[in-house]
């Protein structure tokens, strides 16, 4: 999987705001999640479904972040 210095910016985002207690936009929640899981699943306005999903994209962008230690093309500049 290959990430956008962009998304990492924009899912590090997500989980400080969701770490002050207030919620995300939950369109471009469900967008960013949508294109890292591989996954189709239509917008919510239900705050748990929105955490779960930050916390889903915040697991995955640190992974791919240990990864990329050693293999530097999973993240790229860009789109």
């Amino acid at each position: 999987m290959t990430i956008s210095s962009e998304d990492i910016e924009l899912a590090d985002k997500f989980y400080d705001i969701l770490n002050t207690g207030y919620y995300c936009d939950s369109n471009s929640v469900t967008d960013l999640y949508n294109k890292l899981t591989g996954k189709n699943v239509n917008n919510t306005n239900c705050a748990t479904c929105i955490r779960h999903r930050v916390l889903e994209i915040h697991n995955i962008v640190e992974r791919l972040k240990e990864e990329s230690k050693d293999d530097k093309t999973k993240v790229t500049e860009g789109n």
